[in-house]
């Protein structure tokens, strides 16, 4: 067809193939610059660098069925480790040396959901059913309810964070964020209409992030303001939650629509990292040397980043159950939630490459 056509129009066809030289020209002059025009955004990218290349080996903690553990926390008291059972409405203790686990049940109808460990040294976990929160004496073992004023409807409680001077801080799905005083042994909450949908809490040194993952929103939260103040975050970012804080107070923030993963402090958005919706991050860490753990609950790994910049490394086997709804630092390794199989996996991190 194309000989055809230039025999029969040797005029057309010539100036047909001078037209797409010139369209292809500046592609070829300047090809960062037509990839730039084509680019994706950086958060719009398919998926993490990784280099799959070394595995740590693994201790599974076997649980009681239906456990779903979820609010993993190292108590820093005796670095015991603690989860929340929401279906077996408990909390559990594994002890770090002996592995051994225990069960505190908190009555009928409970559902704790968030856990924290206090400045007294009891470990507090928010009841999102009985809209209370409960106390627990490491020493004695004895559960204690704290129930919130009468003048305050079911705000449904999704999270809670301590602060430096010992208060507990808990927030509402429904809009609230409230404090609880271990020494007065005072409760106070406030509604703020903007914050609908709150799904996590984190503490930072001058006050807390909040996230709503249903709007997809991030909040900067002072006590000493009246307001929280919402953080511009890229449009990629659709259904926003906080996973994991810093020390210097900056957060880590992840979608669970798009997969993308950004990194976050008061002035802005510090660093992304590309997007992929299979990988179902419901779980991060940052750890004090600066390396950054992911869980990637779609292709069942756990991945390490040693710095900024790096690529990522598969350093564990999570396996084919789901998110993984927790990773916390426990006696030296990692600890993850696998809330889908009624167990948490024990990494260590230092990885050995495969045979």
């Amino acid at each position: 067809m194309a000989q055809r056509f230039s025999r029969y129009f040797p005029v057309a066809a010539a100036a047909l193939k001078a037209l797409a030289f010139s369209l292809l020209l500046p592609a070829l002059l300047f090809p960062a610059a037509a990839n730039a025009q084509n680019a994706s955004p950086p958060l719009l990218q398919p998926s993490l660098e990784t280099v799959p290349r070394v595995v740590s080996s693994w201790v599974d903690i076997e649980l009681m069925g239906s456990a779903k553990p979820v609010g993993l926390l190292t108590a820093e008291r005796d670095g015991a480790l603690w989860f929340a059972a929401p279906v077996l409405g408990a909390l559990g203790r594994i002890e770090r040396e002996s592995r051994t686990v225990t069960y505190f049940h908190l009555g009928r109808g409970a559902k704790p959901v968030a856990t924290i460990e206090g400045g007294d040294g009891a470990i507090y976990a928010a009841d999102r059913a009985l809209n209370l929160l409960h106390r627990i004496a490491v020493d004695t073992g004895v559960v204690t309810r704290i129930p919130l004023p009468p003048d305050i409807p079911f705000i449904d409680l999704v999270g809670l964070a301590a602060d430096s001077d010992g208060k507990i801080w808990f927030i509402g799905a429904a809009g609230w964020i409230g404090t609880f005083d271990p020494e007065l042994a005072t409760v106070t909450a406030r509604y703020f209409e903007d914050l609908v949908g709150l799904s996590h809490i984190l503490a930072r040194p001058d006050g807390f992030w909040l996230s709503s993952g249903r709007k997809g929103l991030v909040f900067s939260y002072s006590p000493q303001r009246a307001m929280p103040e919402p953080v511009a975050l890229p449009s990629a970012m659709k259904g926003a939650r906080l996973l994991a804080r810093e020390a210097n107070g900056s957060a880590w923030v992840v979608s669970h629509r798009t997969g993308a993963i950004i990194h976050i402090s008061h002035k802005g958005v510090l660093e992304t990292l590309s997007a992929d919706a299979d990988r179902q991050t419901y779980a991060l860490l940052a750890q004090a040397d600066g390396s950054l753990l992911l869980a990637d609950g779609g292709r069942g790994l756990l991945l390490r980043r040693s710095k900024p910049g790096a690529a990522f490394e598969e350093i564990g086997i999570l396996g084919e159950s789901g998110p993984v709804r927790g990773l916390v630092a426990f006696d030296g390794g990692i600890a993850a939630a696998i809330s889908g199989a009624d167990r948490i996996r024990l990494f260590s991190t230092k990885a050995e490459p495969q045979n």
